[in-house]
């Protein structure tokens, strides 16, 4: 059973990493990045065997943390070292596309329907990652056909972030928001309608920072060793989708319980509506403290309204809704 996390504000941007987060990674990938990485060098050092490349390219990731960086950094203009580390991480995926056209993307584990679901319950979505837009065009496209929900649109990639990456300061996510033309507060919290679902996660601490939901995807870290900064840890993309829908449902049960006004409060929901008797039964059990009885009824609540977004989803794209069980549990 799963602990459950309400974010403090309803989410209305699902934010997804792409590497390792919208797919699982096949056990060779170091070794298919580093055979593209040495393609696109190799022409730079044609006496060079590949074995000679590939030791060059690691002391380029030791001395300047980017598998590039020591090749551009002769260059005295700014502009044409960013210019010529783009382009070799433009060829670089090139290369990694043709490596990757075969056993590369696990399809059962691909988050298409959960993802139609999480659309069709109103919420935007969204790519940042550090790939370029060639490879992530490609991956969303042969995951499993992730390609229907993210275009140029709505993917957004470090060669757009001027190479600064999430885990450099808060460049990125800022850059990230301006491109979702989410408006500067007089806050620090602009990202509080967000969640950020990502794994690796040092890239979580500038999301929360901003205010996000933060879902770090892990086989390692645990509800009991993760970090501050991280509210979720789950196993996949799939448990992440339903961390956020269920944040998003706990909030407005949460506002429907205290504002006691179902007409305001439903406004704020991206979703559809909670039965009013429920939220009623609810909101009774939490002012007697009946945790067993707070427990039941927000398995159901949570069981009813998925249903009813999984129907929605089944109904506009013609496929069949996934069966949704609770197994959520209410920390009281």
């Amino acid at each position: 059973m799963q602990n459950f996390y309400t974010h403090n504000h309803m989410i209305q941007n699902a934010i997804f990493d792409n590497d390792g987060t919208l797919y699982p990674e096949p056990p060779d990938v170091k070794e298919r990045h580093m055979s593209a990485a040495i393609s696109t060098i190799q022409p730079l050092y044609p006496d060079k065997s590949r074995d000679e490349v590939a030791a060059l390219i690691k002391k380029s990731q030791d001395e300047y943390k980017s598998s590039f960086g020591m090749f551009v950094a002769d260059l005295e203009d700014e502009d044409e070292r960013s210019y010529s580390l783009a382009m070799l991480r433009l060829q670089h995926y090139r290369e990694l596309i043709k490596l990757a056209e075969d056993n590369f993307f696990d399809l059962d584990a691909s988050p298409n329907q959960e993802m139609g679901e999480l659309k069709a319950s109103g919420l935007n979505l969204y790519i940042a990652t550090h790939g370029n837009m060639a490879w992530t065009k490609f991956s969303v496209k042969e995951n499993g056909g992730l390609s229907r929900y993210f275009n140029d649109s709505n993917i957004f990639t470090k060669d757009q972030a001027w190479m600064v990456g999430k885990n450099e300061g808060p460049a990125f996510y800022e850059q990230f928001l301006d491109h979702m033309d989410i408006e500067k507060g007089t806050d620090q919290l602009r990202g509080r309608n967000c969640a950020m679902v990502e794994d690796s996660v040092k890239n979580l601490i500038e999301a929360k920072n901003m205010g996000m939901m933060t879902i770090l995807i892990s086989q390692d870290v645990t509800d009991e060793t993760k970090p501050d900064y991280v509210d979720v840890v789950v196993k996949d993309a799939k448990e992440a989708i339903k961390a956020i829908q269920s944040s998003n449902i706990a909030r407005a049960l949460q506002l429907q319980t205290t504002a006691n006004n179902f007409e305001t409060s439903l406004k704020t929901q991206i979703m559809p509506p909670i039965p009013k008797d429920l939220v009623r039964k609810y909101g009774e059990a939490c002012e007697n403290k009946d945790t067993e009885s707070q427990v039941k009824l927000f398995g159901k609540i949570m069981e009813e309204t998925r249903e009813a977004i999984a129907l929605h989803y089944k109904e506009s794209s013609g496929q069949a809704a996934s069966p949704i069980g609770n197994h959520i549990q209410v920390k009281s």
